[in-house]
């Protein structure tokens, strides 16, 4: 098992820092469910929050409280985990500007005020791509990047959600366009970030075979996850007479809605 429950392991045993992964409803509807990371993180002694971007124009930073995410320590040692986590909670206090993008080249922080530098219309980033994006701008390059694929048929067909549900959001017509435009970019998925970043430090930057590995087994611990909620809500599920009492989960989501 690589990543855990909070009923396994509660939030609040991070070590100051982790990463969470979730399922959500797939933006792309081929897939059975999509999947949603972001950061654990925890300032000494003090309650453990999320840090994650769910959609355009917003990044969350909350408390660690939602039992479907699963989550690991990251493999960044005790003092590089606690400068990830003080920037997280700084991070979270400033201005929610970061645009979802399926291409982040030119996406990044400013170095003093870790405001998001406004990147070229249409860049941004996903859930998996903020993770990444953080982790590189403090010094910690996660991912050999040129060793990601290029060519997945199911990576362009998600990218292609993204598109229609900006559009569908009432995103800024510029914005959807240029998007349109970085389809057939190289994706990082989240379940390959959260994987990559569970890994010893010294084995970063995480070339895409190993971060694939990791990845399957995270995709295991979702599925006997997903089993477990669906089995415990059977019941209840039972005593509701009509689906349409159920609206939420038909919903497409906020966040990479792709595994």
């Amino acid at each position: 098992m690589v990543v855990h429950r909070s009923s396994e392991r509660p939030f609040g045993g991070v070590r100051h820092l982790g990463v969470i992964v979730r399922a959500v409803p797939p933006l792309d509807p081929s897939e059975p469910f999509g999947l949603h990371s972001g950061f654990l993180y925890r300032i000494d002694d003090g309650a453990p929050r999320f840090s994650h971007l769910a959609w355009h124009f917003d990044l969350q930073d909350e408390p660690a409280g939602d039992p479907k995410y699963l989550w690991s320590d990251t493999g960044l040692d005790e003092g590089n985990s606690r400068v990830v986590a003080a920037w997280l909670a700084n991070r979270g206090r400033l201005p929610n500007d970061i645009p979802y993008g399926i291409n982040s080249d030119g996406a990044c922080f400013d170095t003093v005020t870790a405001q998001f530098v406004p990147a070229p219309v249409g860049k941004g980033l996903t859930c998996a791509t903020y993770v990444k994006a953080v982790l590189s701008h403090l010094g910690f390059k996660l991912l050999a990047e040129d060793t990601w694929p290029t060519d997945r048929a199911d990576d362009r067909s998600w990218q292609l959600a993204v598109v229609e549900a900006l559009r569908a959001r009432a995103a800024a017509a510029p914005h959807v366009d240029a998007v349109n435009k970085d389809v057939g970019s190289k994706r990082f998925r989240p379940v390959e970030v959260v994987g990559a970043a569970t890994l010893p430090h010294s084995s970063w930057a995480v070339v895409f075979d190993d971060a694939a590995k990791v990845a399957q087994s995270i995709i295991v611990d979702v599925q006997k996850a997903r089993r477990s909620s669906q089995a415990a809500a059977a019941p209840a599920a039972q005593a509701v007479p009509a689906p349409e009492a159920l609206p939420l989960e038909r919903q497409a989501p906020k966040g990479d809605g792709g595994s």
